[in-house]
Formats: structure tokens, sequence, C-alpha cells
């Protein structure tokens, strides 16, 4: 049943206060410094605020409430119990990753879902592809942690474990050696792993090479190709390709030699001396 007209216009109503409230916060932010000295303003005030429009899925409740216990208590937390904290939720992958194999491997979906596909993206709102690379990030992890690193030398989020998804046993812990001699921790972004592990293949067709040439040979080129109807690299390509064909070295030289001078002598003014 649709509701009526009156209780869109309240929840409509209420969002609209709800975002003015993020709004002040916002602008409160933004004036720090007419604040006092020292003074850091708090950016989830509007945690506080009326709660009518969050879900009541628990799993965004507990989030919630995670956050307002953590700022409630954020002059009495000491820095080594914070730091627990931030390695532990950067560090959350790891059982996520567990908990969608565990679902998987015991296949508990096919009580609603005819497919784990099909789960995924309704459920998860993920696709399969995203949900298995949580799994192999995990396993990642997980064998690095087994092998003794320390959390700074772990991978910090699923983006840069997955990266390593093609990697197991004593294969994985030299690649990963190979990064950690390569990259600072704060450096070990997933794009950066990728391009150290598997950095791009090279054709010679896709390498280009830059040549100085004074400023009158350029013109001329250009005019060259121009009445060619060529770009400059085929017109360049054109004429080495053609005196490559010159099976004597002394003959090539020759003409090159030649043609050098008929350009230079072309190129001066013609005088006329009377005998």
């Amino acid at each position: 049943m649709f509701p009526c007209r009156s209780e869109i216009l309240k929840v409509a109503h209420n969002r609209v206060v709800c975002l003015n409230l993020v709004n002040e916060n916002l602008e409160t932010m933004k004036n720090c410094d007419s604040l006092p000295k020292g003074y850091v303003p708090n950016p989830f005030n509007f945690i506080y605020d009326d709660d009518s429009l969050v879900s009541k899925n628990p799993a965004i409740q507990e989030t919630l409430q995670a956050a307002r216990d953590v700022t409630e208590d954020r002059l009495d937390l000491d820095v080594p119990y914070l730091k627990h904290l931030h390695q532990l939720h950067s560090l959350s992958y790891v059982p996520l990753g567990c908990i969608n194999w565990t679902f998987k491997f015991n296949k508990t979906y096919k009580k609603q879902y005819s497919s784990f596909e099909q789960y995924c993206k309704q459920e998860l709102g993920k696709s399969v592809d995203a949900v298995d690379n949580s799994i192999q990030a995990a396993r990642v992890a997980l064998e690095l942690i087994k092998a003794g690193y320390e959390y700074l030398d772990l991978p910090k989020n699923m983006s840069q474990a997955v990266v390593l998804k093609k990697f197991t046993g004593e294969e994985l812990i030299e690649k990963w050696e190979y990064v950690l001699a390569n990259l600072e921790s704060h450096e070990r972004t997933a794009p950066k792993i990728k391009g150290l592990l598997f950095p791009p293949k090279v054709s010679e067709d896709t390498i280009n090479t830059k040549i100085q040439l004074p400023v009158d040979v350029y013109s001329k080129l250009v005019e060259v190709a121009y009445k060619a109807e060529l770009s400059i690299c085929e017109t360049v390509k054109t004429v080495v390709f053609m005196y490559d064909n010159v099976k004597k070295k002394s003959d090539l030289k020759r003409i090159l030699r030649w043609i050098l001078d008929m350009v230079e002598l072309t190129s001066k003014p013609y005088s006329y001396s009377p005998l």
C-alpha cells in the first residue's frame, strides 16, 4: 500500500531537517578560525540528533552506536587503545572474507536464493567477483599473519591484499617481500602494488622517443610532411626506410653527404661576381 501524501511530505521534511543539521555542522567546521585556540570541532555532532530516519537494520544500528561510543568516550580513550581500535578495524576485511567463505561453503543462501550470485546482488549489493575477492584477500592476509608479519607490514585493506590473490605459500612471501622492499607502508596503495608486481607490458610500437631539432630543420620537416599529406612520424619513417635500403655503408654516406651539400648550396643567396 502506497503512503499518503502527508506521510511523504513528513518524511521529506525530516530528511531536509537532517540535512540542514549536517550542513550546520559543516559550516561550524569551516569556521574553525573563530573557535578558541586548540579547540577541534566535532564533525560527528549530528549523530546524536533524531534517529527517526535511521534504518532498523541491526548492523546499521550497531555501527551508529559504536560511532557514538567512541565519540562520547573520546576524552577517556588513551592512545594505545585508540591505536588498537584503528588496527582492528583496518583489518576487518579479514574476518569479513571468512564470513563470506563460510556462507558460500555451507550454501545456506539456498534457503532463500537460487544461486550465490543472486544472494550477493540482492542481500549484499555486491557482485560475485567482489565477494570472491574478499575471500581471497582474507586468505592472503591470513597467510601473511601466520608467516609472522607485524601490523605495519600487512595489507591494510582488501584492495591491497587482493592484488596478491594469484600467489600462495613461498611465492606469496617472495612477492610480498619484494613489495616491502620497494614501497614504504604509507605508499602501499593497491595501484602501486599492482604496478610493482604486474608492470604493464610495453610493445615496441608504443615506445616513443624525443629528438631535438633546430627550428629551421623542424619547420622544413613540417612543410615536407604537409605537402606529402603525411604525419611527421610517417615522413621521417619514409625517409629513414628509403635510405635504409642502400646496401653499402659507403654509398649511404656519399648520398647523404651529397644531399646535405645541395641543401647548403641552395640555401645560400646567389651572388654574381664579374670576371
